[in-house]
């Protein structure tokens, strides 16, 4: 299980039984409990929904994170951002330019010339 989906469900069974101290303070007409219950409720579902509208979390070594930290705050911008760029820099070299329809794929089939 990934440490997002982990997060995810403890905030929802934590949410659930705050949820059910809401109850049981409407059931027991003792309004201080329903208030902090009811506070503690909201900031859980505000914090799941915050974790689930943001993109996947991808996990990776702790170097990479410090150099990610290092170049954030050098180039004044985002870790998001400085991931983004190398992660596409990484995937741009093993993309190899496209090849011509004619040029056959396989290196056996194309003709050694004269």
């Amino acid at each position: 299980m990934a440490p997002t989906t982990l997060n995810r469900l403890v905030l929802l069974m934590s949410s659930l039984v705050l949820a059910v101290g809401v109850i049981d303070g409407i059931a027991s007409r003792e309004w201080d409990f329903l208030a902090v219950f009811a506070a503690a409720l909201a900031l859980q579902l505000l914090l799941l929904a915050r974790l689930s509208v943001r993109r996947p979390a991808v996990p990776i070594r702790r170097d990479l994170v410090a150099w990610l930290r290092d170049e954030a705050a050098l180039r004044g911008e985002p870790m998001e951002a400085v991931a983004d760029r190398a992660i596409s820099s990484y995937q741009a070299g093993f993309s190899a330019a496209p090849l011509d329809p004619a040029t056959p794929r396989d290196p056996a089939q194309q003709d050694p010339g004269p």
